[in-house]
This record gives C-alpha cells, sequence and structure tokens, in this order.
C-alpha cells in the first residue's frame, strides 16, 4: 500500500483519463493532471457521470475543476511544455 506522508496534493503530466487521479485524490486529498488531449480530459468526468466546470486559462490551456463527486480533481488541458 502507497504511503504519500504529508502530501497536500499531487501532480500528473500527461494524464489522459486515467483512474490514477481518482485512486490519487482519494489517498491525498488533491489531484492536478496535466492532458493535451481535451477529448480524454473530458472524458475522465464524463465516463465517471461527474460534473466540471471549465476555465480558460490564456489561449492554449482550459482547466477542468471537478465539482461535487469530483471535488479535488483538476485537469489542465493544454500543452505541457508550453504551460
Amino acid at each position: 500500500e502507497a504511503e504519500f506522508g504529508a502530501a497536500s496534493g499531487v501532480l500528473v503530466p500527461l494524464c489522459g483519463k486515467s483512474a490514477d487521479l481518482e485512486y490519487l485524490r482519494d489517498e491525498v486529498g488533491h489531484v492536478v493532471g496535466i492532458e493535451f488531449s481535451g477529448h480524454a480530459a473530458r472524458a475522465f468526468f464524463e465516463e465517471r457521470q461527474w460534473p466540471f466546470e471549465e476555465f480558460p486559462h490564456g489561449d492554449m490551456v482550459v482547466e477542468l475543476r471537478g465539482t461535487g463527486p469530483a471535488d479535488g480533481v483538476s485537469i489542465f488541458q493544454g500543452d505541457f511544455f508550453g504551460m
């Protein structure tokens, strides 16, 4: 079993729609993913039927922030190397 100590959040680059985001959120409390594909970022929330809001950050980056049961999960969709 993994132990995360006093971590307050986890960054997951190139996260896709990985179930690891849900696991890490449950273990640590907050997880931030970064994904190039808007389709994959939205699919993470949609496949779980979790609500989310979209917040634009500049021209190329959109934050998808979970609400309700998805609270604690944020995915930044855009070019990882350009962030």
